[in-house]
């Protein structure tokens, strides 16, 4: 009996160790087996893996050079965004690279992370390799710019002094203002961001309470200091844009503690240096007047004299013929001395604006039409040919008869002095529903070297070598008289064509002004 026990206790535990030697045998090559499918299956992972990288390199990098697809790379509608891009500082753009780079690869690894039927079998396939494609593509495009950038050093140099980086550091370089720029702009931020942060932590942990006390602090705090420097950087504006107009007046007020305190007190500064430059050069101006209506006054009274005793000279003749002939040149050259003297003069009270002026209806075109007879003689004796074309035989208006007929003359006789021989003078005069428009053209016979503008200056001559009679006040008298009267003069060259249009108002009623 036991006997038979011992030998059925030991077939029992060989059994048992039998089948434990079997399921380990078994086991082992389970494990062989899936080590060997699961090796095999990581290789083939990783082929497609670094197969779709490949590909996606190289679609990324041949399809912009097909010409076929550089339209459906380069659409339309992408223009705005290239346009945007061009103007981005330079290191924005090298982080857009590094960004485009950073996600290509991060989109390689996470192909390798996602299980292998998964990936082949599913859209996340379609989509993962079209954003590698496009990040690879927009880091070309990226690349592509640096590459033509780096050639040219001097656009290179230009474009990093304009980056962002060096705006920052030119901007805390300012001083005080930069640095207080800085300071609410991180102030802002950490705000912003701690809100945001509360009302997150608040849905997890109801820390209502904390929440409303940091809004308050927030409200009573942060906002009124970014509120103030708005509304300090508004009036700034506001009263750059007055004195930039010509209100030298405006004051910028401003509280002195906000971060454009300093620069409202330095345009102010400026403003105050204007307006004190225009009251010295308006000063000067009334005492160059007061210097010339003096002076002409005093030239005057000898000048009446020397006038009256060459006629009296020329009374008591006859004197021998060369006598005759100083007294000639004598005559000659007293009336021109006159004639600048009542330029002078003129142009003098023109500038002070005291004259008067004696407003009424008069025929514009017989005051143009006797200025024209008074150089009739000059012209016929010249080479000259004048060209007048009146649209009416009669033409009112409201003007200044006198002084009208004056700007008339001064801008014939500039014609008659200036023109080229053997050219012509056209002289045009017509009428709109509220306006008179005049027009004279001759061809100048001396190279206009400076602005057509500065002629209206006092003293300024197209012949500047001054070979012709004239005082080059004609022109400054005529567009005092012109503006008086509420009209507009310009000057139009073009090559060797001089023009002259005046535009005057037709005015209604009758009456005597004075200018003062």
């Amino acid at each position: 009996m036991d006997i038979r026990l011992k030998s059925r206790t030991v077939a029992a535990i060989a059994l048992v160790a039998t089948l434990f030697l079997i399921c380990l045998l078994f086991m082992v090559l389970i494990d062989q087996l899936i080590n060997t499918y699961y090796f095999s299956y990581m290789m083939e992972k990783i082929f497609v893996t670094f197969a779709i990288g490949a590909g996606s390199c190289a679609v990324g990098i041949v399809l912009p050079k097909v010409p076929a697809f550089k339209p459906m790379l380069n659409p339309r509608f992408l223009e705005p965004v290239r346009k945007g891009f061009n103007r981005l500082p330079i290191d924005i753009r090298i982080i857009i690279f590094i960004i485009c780079v950073t996600a290509f690869g991060f989109l390689f690894v996470l192909c390798a992370q996602v299980p292998y039927g998964i990936f082949l079998f599913s859209i996340y396939f379609i989509l993962n390799l079209a954003a590698m494609v496009a990040s690879l593509y927009v880091a070309q495009a990226v690349g592509r710019w640096g590459h033509t950038l780096f050639k040219d050093q001097a656009r290179l140099h230009e474009q990093w002094e304009n980056s962002y980086a060096i705006t920052v550091y030119k901007g805390l370089a300012t001083g005080r203002t930069g640095m207080g720029a800085l300071l609410l702009g991180i102030t802002t931020a950490i705000a912003g961001i701690g809100v945001w942060h509360l009302v997150h932590l608040s849905i997890y942990t109801g820390w209502t309470t904390a929440i409303i006390a940091y809004l308050v602090l927030y409200l009573l705090l942060v906002v009124p200091y970014v509120m103030k420097n708005v509304y300090a950087y508004h009036q700034l504006v506001r009263g750059a844009e007055q004195i930039a107009g010509g209100d030298l007046r405006a004051v910028i007020k401003g509280n002195e503690h906000s971060l454009f305190s300093g620069l409202a007190l330095h345009v102010n500064n400026m403003r105050q240096g204007y307006s004190i430059m225009l009251e010295n050069k308006i000063k000067s101006e009334r005492l160059k007047s007061e210097l010339i209506t003096n002076v002409s006054h005093d030239l005057k009274t000898p000048l009446t004299s020397i006038i009256n005793y060459v006629d009296l000279i020329k009374q008591e003749g006859p004197y021998a013929e060369q006598v005759n002939h100083y007294v000639e040149v004598l005559e000659r050259k007293a009336q021109r001395l006159n004639v600048l003297i009542e330029d002078l003069f003129e142009a003098s009270r023109m500038a002070s604006g005291a004259i008067e002026l004696d407003i009424q209806e008069v025929d514009v075109a017989a005051l143009l039409t006797q200025a024209m007879a008074e150089f009739s003689d000059q012209f016929e004796q010249s080479s000259l040919t004048m060209r007048v074309k009146l649209e009416k035989p009669h033409i009112y208006a409201q003007l200044d008869g006198r002084k009208t007929w004056r700007v008339f003359e001064n801008l014939i006789s500039n014609a008659y002095k200036y023109s080229l021989p053997q050219s012509r003078v056209y002289i045009v005069l017509n009428e709109g529903e509220h306006d008179v428009f005049f027009h004279i053209q001759n061809t100048s016979q001396y190279e206009i070297e400076h602005d057509a503008n500065e002629l209206f200056e006092r003293f300024k001559r197209a012949d500047l070598s001054r070979h012709t009679e004239g005082s080059g006040l004609g022109l400054a008298i005529a567009k005092s008289i012109v503006e008086l009267q509420g009209g507009e003069i310009a000057i139009e060259v073009s090559g060797d064509q001089f023009n002259v249009r005046i535009q005057l108002p037709k005015g209604t009623g009758s009456s005597s002004i004075r200018k003062e």
